[in-house]
């Protein structure tokens, strides 16, 4: 009989409102520090992606200035040549 007590006295605690609505406030608790921190984390993303394209488009802009160097250094060398050939006709900037 004290186990069947045992059992009906579990019965009714599982059920118990009191129980009930303690344990559905932890639960919602619980979803709302989760949603806050997706809500966190998706903002962390947001800052990461943006730093991935201001990365990119730094990269993009240093090497369009590296291929301009790079040209303005083959067109120094190239007019060097030509004064080196026409010494009297060019003026040729000194190399630097």
């Amino acid at each position: 009989m004290h186990a069947v007590n045992s059992v009906a006295s579990s019965i009714c605690s599982r059920y118990d409102p009191v129980v009930l609505r303690q344990e559905i406030a932890a639960r919602k608790q619980h979803v709302e520090q989760l949603r806050r921190e997706l809500e966190h984390m998706e903002t962390e993303m947001q800052y990461t992606r943006d730093g991935h394209r201001a990365l990119a488009l730094y990269e993009s802009l240093i090497h369009r200035q590296l291929k301009q160097l790079n040209d303005i250094a083959l067109l120094k060398s190239h007019l060097r040549a030509m004064g080196r050939h026409f010494p009297y006709g060019i003026t040729v900037l000194p190399a630097t």
